[in-house]
């Protein structure tokens, strides 16, 4: 059983988002919303 928890371990730690990584694509996502927001309005108007 120790031998299937560390080898799981080691399988989630190779997917693990470091608190500095979070924080870059939290600030990727903030940037992209702007041009969602953009999107949108050009989208809206062209109808």
């Amino acid at each position: 059983a120790f031998n299937t928890l560390t080898s799981s371990y080691r399988d989630l730690y190779n997917y693990a988002i470091l608190h500095n990584q979070w924080a870059t694509l939290k600030k990727i996502a903030k940037f992209l919303e702007l041009f969602k927001d953009f999107t949108i309005k050009i989208s809206s108007g062209t109808n």
